[in-house]
């Protein structure tokens, strides 16, 4: 496992773990072996089930807005460069949007989910076990 502060995940092909500074949720982004990235959200026990929750979802863009956390404190609005948004990066202090294709007939094509400020971005070797568990029970369903 390494802690990174930003990364590109078209650039560097990997597994990254996300954790979110104001809930327990997890966040991991596959981008490896070529194909098309994809991620997955495991609720924590403090925060809000979604209905894509536990499952991969095919990526078809990730949005990073300007780091508003610098490690150590919330950001004062005059401190945040409110133009440095950028596309299929991983930086902690930011905010996320996972943008994914919707597969409800009828509604917009795209869907996203916005994680709040990254606590940290880390490069792991394999998706934790209690992770893994939780999505494949989810798949049996």
């Amino acid at each position: 496992m390494t802690r990174l502060g930003r990364v590109e995940v078209l650039v560097e092909p990997a597994l990254y773990e996300v954790r979110s500074l104001e809930s327990r949720a997890l966040y991991f982004v596959d981008s490896r072996l070529g194909g098309h990235p994809h991620y997955v959200r495991i609720p924590g026990d403090d925060s809000t089930s979604m209905r894509s929750d536990l499952a991969w979802q095919p990526l078809t863009m990730i949005m990073s807005l300007p780091p508003r956390w610098n490690g150590h404190r919330h950001l004062e609005r005059a401190e945040i460069d409110q133009t440095d948004i950028q596309h299929w990066v991983l930086r902690e202090g930011a905010e996320h949007f996972y943008v994914t294709p919707n597969p409800t007939p009828g509604l917009p094509i795209l869907t996203f989910v916005k994680q709040s400020p990254a606590r940290e971005v880390l490069q792991i070797d394999e998706l934790p076990a209690s992770a893994a568990h939780l999505i494949e029970r989810q798949e049996l369903r």
